[in-house]
């Protein structure tokens, strides 16, 4: 079980600082050190506090948990988690046959690696793979700090807030069909964006397949978040996510 420990300085008990540990788990070293202004939140208090809301929202009752590690996301042997919740009944068609979901995915962490946060992702339901919504229009930040506090009544408003936002995003993503980009636009977005080569082939593969005619943002976003979904381990995928989101926003002016 993870615990706040004291720790010595010098032979003194600090009076500063305090170790975050799951000597249970992790025997050999403390996630973090961290300040004593440092508020630990667990991994299952906030997946509890998140589940109890889903539950309470009727468009959000049909849910899945994305399992992308055996221990329910929770990665480098329990410091960080990142846990994606599906919902089934909130999509939005942008055309025919293409009908994208709503998802959220919940982060925590113990080694200071990110904040407490619950932001928008989506997906499609002919993959089931998760993928940026290209506008985070839910993003709940906390920082581990004494005033962090898990407010269910802040989440509910947030998460319903979302769904008809995402729905919204039809239109947009419409729209992004009507802004042509270029293919060479296209190759250095993809090289701007993907630093490993294996991301960067993936990409032009699916580039190769487009026509003149389908040489738009709405392609481009596919193609990214197609290689960030398939092909990006997760941890890696979400480093990607901010250079996704600016090269769309610089294109959508």
């Amino acid at each position: 079980m993870v615990k706040e420990y004291p720790i010595t300085i010098n032979g003194q008990i600090s009076k500063k600082y305090k170790a975050i540990a799951d000597f249970e788990r992790n025997k050999v070293e403390p996630y973090s050190i961290v300040t004593n202004n440092y508020k630990l939140v667990k991994h299952e208090d906030i997946i509890e506090s998140i589940e109890d809301v889903l539950s309470s929202i009727d468009g959000l009752l049909n849910y899945e948990v994305e399992e992308l590690d055996i221990n329910n996301l929770m990665v480098m042997n329990g410091a960080r988690m990142h846990r994606l919740y599906k919902c089934w009944d909130v999509e939005t068609e942008v055309s025919k046959g293409d009908t994208i979901n709503l998802a959220y995915l919940l982060s925590n962490s113990y080694d200071q690696s990110s904040s407490l946060r619950i932001s928008s992702r989506s997906f499609r339901k002919r993959c089931l793979n998760d993928a940026w919504t290209g506008l985070d229009f839910v993003d709940i930040v906390g920082k581990h700090t004494k005033g962090l506090d898990i407010d269910k009544d802040k989440i509910k408003s947030h998460l319903e807030s979302g769904i008809e936002k995402f729905q919204s995003l039809g239109d947009t993503w419409k729209q992004w069909k009507d802004i042509g980009v270029s293919k060479p636009t296209m190759v250095s977005a993809i090289q701007n964006i993907f630093e490993a080569e294996k991301h960067r082939t993936h990409s032009f593969k699916l580039l190769d397949m487009l026509k003149p005619a389908q040489c738009h943002l709405y392609a481009l976003w596919n193609i990214l978040t197609n290689t960030n979904s398939h092909s990006a381990s997760f941890d890696t995928a979400r480093s990607y996510d901010n250079k996704i989101l600016s090269t769309i926003k610089q294109l959508n002016k």
